[in-house]
């Protein structure tokens, strides 16, 4: 194949709403992985020099028991690592700089207490990146329900084949049945596998681009109220820019209908404006939540974003909400919402005195 055979883009990427995107191997912090200091500032702590500290001083025994006698039988975990490298070690708070491979600001002000902390994914050199995955299933998600949403009697045998596993409840197969739109939309017999012919790069930010903790906010519909629940996350804060580049097959985009970028804003566009402003059960809770106050669930020109990361899975990956329509009575009953995993609630943060969601991504396209 030659480069004549490609739709190639170069995409930039504008963070609206804070976006968490985690999956790096020791980027699950609990007590014993950072210490607290002033300002409000969260420093990781970096394992080999933690453990090259220890054994220099001949501390590695002392450590031990004291992660016993402070995590113990029940896993409390009373670990103050910072009083005990301070107090018990007598390393200097200025010395402690030395064992810090990050430092991240607690953006949440209304974080008392950190808890376990998921950092943002990072490569082997510590640098922040967006994986190209992410990215490309995103895009794929939105495309789907445009097509879904052109034509609805191109899916109604599938629709009908949902309708009955739904009844039975059969969770397997729904799962099965999402795998057949998406091998409906993207697969053909010379390509039978869906997700060949899009690839997206990996993406790094801009360098010292800041991050913050923020603290996930449960919302229960039934209860109408806000639970600020223990997981803390690593977000990319916004205004964060990021550039990748997008490459479609010129046979897997004539079958898709798409010959510019403007007819890919326009399928973002049709996907979002379906799912925020029609589908249920998401359109109805975030109708209850536009008066709430200090909420602001949408960020202005949300039509146009691609939605990324953590917290997000509720109207990221949400084919069969567009696959049913305005069909909604199969939803009435509770045993059909439980087999169809649909969420009672919304996962948001609060970020600059306002509870968001999540994750918007404004997008522009290049054509090269």
């Amino acid at each position: 194949m030659s480069i004549n055979d490609f739709l190639d883009y170069k995409v930039t990427l504008e963070i609206i709403t804070p976006v968490h995107i985690g999956g790096s191997p020791d980027g699950e912090l609990n007590k014993m992985d950072y210490v607290v200091g002033d300002k409000k500032l969260l420093h990781v702590i970096d394992k080999q020099k933690l453990f090259d500290f220890l054994v220099d001083r001949n501390l590695v025994d002392k450590f031990g028991g004291y992660i016993k006698e402070s995590v113990g039988e029940d896993e409390k975990n009373e670990v103050d690592l910072q009083s005990f490298l301070t107090e018990t070690c007598g390393l200097k708070k200025s010395e402690m700089s030395k064992l810090y491979r990050a430092t991240i600001k607690i953006a949440d002000k209304n974080i008392r207490k950190v808890n376990d902390v998921s950092l943002f994914t990072r490569n082997a050199l510590g640098e922040i990146y967006i994986p190209g995955s992410s990215i490309k299933g995103a895009i794929r998600n939105c495309i789907i329900a445009a097509k879904i949403l052109e034509n609805r009697g191109d899916f109604e045998e599938i629709k009908q084949e949902f309708l009955k596993h739904l009844r039975k409840k059969n969770k397997k197969e729904i799962s099965n049945i999402a795998k057949e739109v998406e091998k409906k939309v993207f697969s053909t017999p010379e390509n039978p596998n869906p997700h060949i012919g899009i690839a997206v790069t990996d993406t790094y930010i801009e360098k010292n681009r800041p991050t913050g903790i923020y603290a996930d906010i449960d919302y229960k519909a039934k209860k109408g109220s806000f639970n600020r629940i223990p997981k803390q996350r690593e977000y990319l804060s916004k205004g964060a820019k990021f550039k990748c580049a997008l490459r479609i097959d010129k046979k897997t985009a004539e079958r898709l209908g798409i010959s510019s970028a403007q007819q890919i804003e326009e399928m973002i566009e049709k996907a979002n404006k379906y799912l925020f402003e029609k589908s249920i059960p998401f359109s109805k809770m975030i109708k209850e939540l536009k008066s709430a106050r200090n909420t602001k669930l949408l960020p202005n020109g949300y039509e146009k974003c691609l939605v990324l990361g953590s917290n997000t899975g509720f109207y990221q990956k949400t084919i069969l909400s567009y696959l049913i329509g305005n069909d909604y009575s199969v939803l009435r009953g509770a045993d059909a919402k439980k087999t169809l995993r649909l969420p009672g609630g919304l996962s948001l943060i609060e970020a600059d005195g306002k509870k968001v969601l999540c994750g918007f991504v404004r997008m522009q396209f290049r054509e090269i």
